[in-house]
């Protein structure tokens, strides 16, 4: 669960600093670098013991699983692959990404063994916007991942989701902009052979100097074995397509399935 909250507490930065609405000042995607995310300590010098190696083993497993299923710029064509820019959070948003952890309970879950993203493919016309990326995580166990999707899936997580990126989009107004009409819908997306799936949209109306703009976010990930997906988004004026989105979900899902860990 502690992963996903973390991803999810990423998107919620990203739209309080108005990041991910390309093209209203600021462009390119923002690599969060948060207090609350862990660090990998470097391994010391010398041969590994005999606890380190199949941990090593595993964690290399993982990474290739990894590379195999994220999404690559052959998937999107039409789209281009963002350059990544470091954002570092500020203390409220480092609070509000504290208070999500701790609403949505996931202090006390282990660390899994690998986590990757894809970098954000986006693409522009006019004033029509839009961005796609996938992020792949491997837990400790498939029970540890089940977890993660039954967490997801618990009326209080979905309420603490809901709170925050309430919250945390209404804050856009500290950045030449207002947020209004705030919805999420909750549902889970068809991944057939999977350990079950899980899905999320948030819209809101967000206006920069008079102008009023929809903006939609799809978060749709699944479970397989011990690894966790997830796709991530986003559209304005209008969601992103979602012929593109169901082929690029289900893509996962194939990927996922092949290389299953």
């Amino acid at each position: 669960m502690a992963t996903v909250t973390r991803r999810l507490a990423a998107i919620l930065v990203l739209l309080a600093t108005g990041a991910i609405l390309g093209g209203c000042g600021k462009s390119g995607v923002v690599t969060v670098t948060s207090s609350t995310t862990p660090t990998t300590a470097k391994p010391h010098r010398g041969a590994r013991t005999p606890r380190e190696a199949p941990k090593a083993e595993g964690r290399a497993k993982a990474k290739a699983y990894a590379q195999a299923v994220n999404l690559h710029a052959a998937d999107v064509p039409g789209f281009t692959a963002s350059r990544e820019r470091a954002h570092q959070e500020s203390p409220s948003e480092r609070r509000a990404t504290r208070e999500l952890h701790e609403c949505a309970g996931s202090q006390a879950q282990g660390e899994g063994l690998f986590e990757a993203g894809s970098g954000e493919f986006s693409r522009k016309a006019s004033i029509i916007r839009q961005g796609v990326s996938s992020q792949v995580a491997v837990a400790s166990s498939a029970s540890a991942a089940a977890e993660t999707l039954a967490g997801l899936r618990s009326s209080r997580v979905r309420a603490c989701l809901s709170h925050y990126f309430t919250k945390l989009l209404t804050r856009l107004g500290s950045h030449g902009a207002s947020v209004s009409r705030v919805t999420t819908k909750f549902g889970s997306p068809p991944a057939p052979g999977t350990g079950g799936s899980f899905g999320l949209r948030v819209t809101a109306i967000v206006s920069f100097g008079g102008v009023r703009l929809p903006f939609y976010i799809d978060y749709l990930s699944f479970v397989d074995g011990s690894g966790e997906i997830s796709l991530l988004s986003l559209g304005t004026p209008v969601p992103f397509p979602a012929s593109i989105e169901e082929r690029l979900f289900s893509l996962l899902v194939a990927r996922a399935k092949a290389h299953r860990i």
